[in-house]
């Protein structure tokens, strides 16, 4: 209750605030309501609702606030209890291949040079069966004592 309250006075500061600059509300292009928005915030208030222009947002709050920054080119998307949060752009990740790798794989990122990294090699190779594949994943190359890649030529010797 405590941060509805938070954001409820946001919005009203936000109302008042363009009422006494004689500045109309701006409209939004797009409301999302009926949902948990995220505000990531310092205290990590909620609202159910978010008001958004030219990709900014205008207001966050309760869905009947929010819809009044509705205009006749406004499309809005009911989140049905949905969690949205702001700036998350990057849906890309490796979860299963990330996975997979700490599995059967040599976490090599805490790795800090090119002699570590053939040292932990070496280690699966005399591990698994002859033929097999090893995999080797994190490693940074700015960050090993060479400042260059692993080469071929670096793991020949133990592969």
């Amino acid at each position: 209750m405590r941060a509805t309250r938070w954001v409820l006075s946001l919005v009203v500061l936000l109302m008042v605030n363009s009422v006494a600059r004689g500045q109309e509300r701006a409209t939004a292009d797009l409301i999302l309501v009926n949902g948990h928005i995220l505000t990531l915030d310092t205290l990590d208030h909620t609202a159910s609702a978010v008001a958004i222009r030219d990709g900014r947002i205008l207001a966050v709050g309760a869905n009947r606030e929010i819809r009044a920054f509705a205009g006749p080119g406004t499309r809005t998307i009911d989140l049905r209890g949905r969690t949205a949060t702001p700036g998350l752009i990057d849906t890309h990740a490796h979860i299963s291949s990330g996975g997979l790798s700490q599995v059967v794989g040599v976490d090599l990122s805490t790795a800090r040079s090119v002699t570590e990294v053939v040292q932990r090699i070496a280690a699966r190779v005399g591990q698994a069966p002859p033929g097999t594949w090893i995999l080797g994943r994190g490693w940074d190359e700015a960050k090993l004592k060479e400042h260059r890649y692993v080469e071929a030529q670096d793991l020949d010797a133990v592969s």
